[in-house]
């Protein structure tokens, strides 16, 4: 069992930012668009309503598995999911030039206003109930 509160959030947040990079940085060339497009909409779109849905979702698995069902457990994992990506690709692209490795030039505003909706979208996620807690 963990039981450092911020195990679980630290944890997840790592996972999921590791996971997203692992796509979007072989593959940005290929799934995001070029920037001001109808495409571009509707991923930001997209990805944005499910980086919410995925919070949520890690609310409730940290609910049912840990037992920590009131606010501050939520609240505590969207900062963490938040700080982690930010952190994590602020790193990232300062190190790589300021800019997503890998990634056209044409293709770099499309996704940073979907991180910025992400991280958003993580941070507020996990206060929303998908599942009765308890």
């Amino acid at each position: 069992m963990m039981r450092s509160p911020w195990a679980f959030p630290l944890l997840s947040g790592l996972g999921v930012w590791v996971a997203a990079t692992a796509v979007f940085w072989p593959l940005g060339h290929v799934v995001v668009p070029v920037a001001d497009t109808a495409a571009a909409w509707a991923f930001v779109l997209a990805l944005g309503g499910g980086s919410l849905l995925l919070g949520a979702l890690l609310g409730d698995v940290q609910a049912r598995l840990l037992g920590r069902t009131g606010h501050d457990a939520r609240l505590r994992l969207g900062v963490a999911l938040a700080a982690v990506g930010l952190l994590g690709d602020a790193a990232l692209m300062t190190v790589a030039g300021f800019a997503y490795p890998a990634l056209a030039v044409e293709r770099q505003a499309t996704l940073a206003v979907f991180l910025l909706y992400a991280y958003g979208a993580l941070a507020v996620g996990p206060l929303i109930r998908l599942r009765r807690d308890g």
